[in-house]
């Protein structure tokens, strides 16, 4: 039994520590220290719904719209066909 309780306290004190601990701390710290990439650059379309994060996606210079790759025609642009591929949209 003895053997018992020294194998629960090792599973149990690295668990807490890694798995609850750790996370809160680095999450803390990076609030604190790192604002805006830490999840504060949520970005709004015009009508004020979340659209994305700032570190993710791709540039566009009309902040109103993302366009999203539904389905393969996406070899368009690869191909240099851009307005027959936007007209997909």
């Amino acid at each position: 039994m003895r053997h018992m309780t020294t194998a629960l306290k090792l599973f149990a004190i690295p668990m807490v520590l890694v798995g609850i601990i750790y996370p809160i701390a680095i999450t803390a710290s990076a609030q604190l220290f790192f604002p805006k990439e830490a999840g504060r650059s949520l970005l709004y379309d015009c009508g004020g719904s979340l659209t994305g994060s700032a570190q993710i996606g791709q540039p566009s210079s009309d902040g109103c719209r993302f366009i999203r790759l539904i389905d393969d025609s996406f070899e368009d642009v690869l191909d240099g066909d851009v307005e027959d591929w936007l007209s997909n949209f």
